[in-house]
């Protein structure tokens, strides 16, 4: 199974809550080594980016122009739209990469819209703004009350952009 294909049973199996992304990469002894980083990476941000790639292909009308599973045309819309190198020549069966890039031009121009109707400036405005805040979780820190104090700690967070939550005022 090839690269894509692979990324696509992967993000099928998610779909179905058969594990977790790093299990399905990183803990999957199918992948080669040089392969896993790769493939969690590209799992994430396509995951991240699902909705608008959805979209895109959508209107596009991709998948009912190929003979494209959806999922697999998520992942590759996913590399030929959102990274420098584009499709990888290695990463899919030549014809499927051809197919994709047939619509190269009619994806961006699709996307290009997506983003003048949601004011996006850029493609990580795309994603949505809970999976962007997402990634400013809750840290926790024990003080070594022997080598500093907790106000000196506190200050030192708050100078790093960090912002004291009192627990006991916290939702949830």
């Amino acid at each position: 199974m090839l690269f894509y294909e692979r990324a696509a049973d992967i993000l099928g199996r998610l779909e179905r809550r058969q594990g977790s992304v790093k299990s399905m990469t990183v803990g999957n002894h199918y992948l080669k080594p040089e392969e896993k980083r790769k493939m969690y990476a590209l799992l994430c941000e396509t995951l991240k980016h699902a909705s608008a790639l959805s979209i895109v292909i959508e209107r596009s009308g991709l998948l009912q122009a190929e003979n494209i599973e959806a999922r697999l045309a998520l992942v590759l819309t996913h590399d030929l739209l959102f990274t420098r190198g584009g499709l990888q020549h290695t990463g899919a069966d030549p014809k499927l990469n051809l197919a994709i890039r047939k619509h190269k031009s009619r994806l961006a121009s699709e996307l290009e819209r997506l983003k003048a109707e949601l004011g996006a400036q850029s493609n990580a405005d795309l994603v949505p703004a809970h999976l962007r805040d997402a990634a400013s979780t809750f840290r926790y820190v024990r003080v070594n009350l022997l080598v500093t104090s907790v106000d000196a700690i506190v200050k030192a967070f708050q100078d790093d952009r960090y912002r004291l939550v009192d627990l006991s005022q916290a939702e949830g």
